[in-house]
């Protein structure tokens, strides 16, 4: 009798371990759901080169300085072929503290209180006229008008990749307040104004969620893999600011 309370003891306690770990896996995967995505008109940024203006879906803004993005390449000796599409948007800031930028509605609200994330292609140029001398950040504004700056969501690190693309995750978390237009300029790493330039293309959702990725590694070879199992293929290639991983260790790449 003894034997059998025992047999029936273990099985109840391996039932309860095993909706433990059902109830475990299932409060992991609730909050790993990927961050929602902006709905961005023109994510691509597509629109025909020119000086002084900016895709469709966008508008120019002069709070910063008289002058306007363009669309690019080809514009100011800046010959960077895009990263997506056909064209992308290029924009200075100057040596008296003025600056370019350029701002959107969003198809749909940004809700207060909510984390969104998306990815975005950065680079800086070498020519644009000659302003390259140091690089500039990437500042994102959120308000609910044209040009509105309410809310500074994000910045980038310093865009210091010259004439070739490195793509960065833009995450940030709304205030109480709702959001509908996201307004972006370069900024300065210095107290002192300078003249910079940042290109910018190929805005996209990051799905930011873990899954299980089975590896073959070869002895002492390194495979990195994103969150959704795409390999990428060289360190550069993974986007700052992410969680990757490599030879089965989850890792984060800051910048």
């Amino acid at each position: 009798m003894n034997i059998e309370k025992t047999k029936d003891r273990l099985a109840d306690l391996s039932m309860i371990i095993i909706l433990i770990i059902f109830l475990f896996l299932g409060a992991t995967m609730l909050s790993a759901q990927p961050a929602p995505y902006p709905q961005f008109q023109n994510p691509s940024l597509e629109d025909v080169q020119g000086v002084g203006v900016v895709p469709w879906g966008y508008s120019k803004c002069t709070v910063g300085g008289p002058s306007s993005p363009d669309i690019q390449p080809g514009i100011w000796n800046v010959f960077l072929q895009p990263s997506d599409g056909f064209s992308y948007v290029g924009f200075i800031c100057r040596g008296n503290n003025t600056w370019e930028s350029f701002t959107t509605q969003l198809n749909a609200p940004l809700w207060g209180g909510t984390q969104y994330a998306f990815l975005v292609d950065l680079a800086s140029s070498d020519k644009y006229f000659g302003y390259n001398d140091s690089a500039a950040t990437l500042k994102i504004w959120g308000g609910d008008s044209n040009c509105d700056k309410q809310h500074l969501l994000w910045e980038s690190t310093p865009v210091n990749n010259v004439n070739y693309w490195k793509t960065d995750t833009v995450i940030f978390t709304t205030s109480e307040k709702s959001i509908t237009h996201l307004t972006f300029e370069p900024g300065y790493t210095t107290q002192m104004p300078y003249k910079g330039n940042i290109l910018i293309d190929n805005l996209r959702p990051y799905n930011g969620t873990i899954v299980g990725i089975e590896e073959l590694v070869e002895e002492k070879e390194i495979r990195s893999f994103d969150l959704l199992g795409r390999e990428y293929f060289d360190f550069e290639s993974i986007p700052n600011n992410s969680i990757y991983i490599q030879n089965n260790q989850i890792k984060y790449k800051k910048y």
